[in-house]
């Protein structure tokens, strides 16, 4: 384990023996790089629903390999909690609730990872990511996709970073259409910055 690995081992487990859950969860997703899953995994049944969606929420928004962990989130995502409500947080839970219903929704990303759990209501957001994830995912093609979802459907709707964020299960996204966008020019977070849509 690198020297890295031994602080973020040690602060993980002084924040579990404290059940201080939130920051337990953040450095066991540091140390695993798993997304935080395994530690949510282990919390206890009488963390409270609230800071347990809260915990879900944040671990999701710093996560950028869901795609490669969809095993594991779609249990959490159709888990017994996730009956309880949403992580959306309530100031989200109110603006969603004035956006239309079906909404029309885009993802980007490259060949690997089209029909996955995350989408955005901005359809140039979503051409951003396209480009990102090439990189990340060392593919040579980049990928629109868009489609619907009903708010019954709407796992989470995060507006934090600007990224205007739908969770849902892509088997409830309709009209599913995928476009190549390969030989269009690639966003920068540069340009992203100059048209006000960079994440905060």
């Amino acid at each position: 384990m690198s020297d890295a690995g031994v602080i973020f081992k040690k602060m993980a487990d002084d924040a579990k023996r404290k059940g201080l859950w939130l920051e337990y969860v953040d450095m066991s997703r540091l140390l695993n790089h798993d997304c935080g899953l395994s530690a949510i995994n282990s919390l206890p049944r009488n963390v409270p629903d609230a800071e347990y969606r809260n915990i879900v929420r944040h671990a999701w928004t710093w996560s950028h390999n869901i795609w490669e962990n969809r095993a594991g989130w779609r249990m959490i995502l159709e888990g017994k909690r996730r009956k309880l409500g949403s992580f959306t947080s309530p100031g989200d839970i109110e603006r969603l609730q004035q956006m239309r219903n079906p909404l029309a929704i885009y993802r980007g990303c490259s060949e690997k990872n089209q029909y996955g759990f995350s989408w955005t209501t901005d359809k140039v957001r979503a051409e951003y990511f396209a480009g990102y994830t090439q990189g990340w995912t060392g593919s040579a093609q980049r990928f629109l996709v868009s489609g619907t979802v009903k708010h019954a459907h709407v796992i989470a709707y995060i507006s934090s970073r600007n990224e205007e964020e739908i969770v849902v299960l892509p088997e409830h996204v309709s009209g599913i259409s995928c476009e190549d966008i390969t030989h269009r020019k690639k966003l920068t977070e540069c340009m992203m910055k100059r048209i006000g849509k960079a994440p905060k």
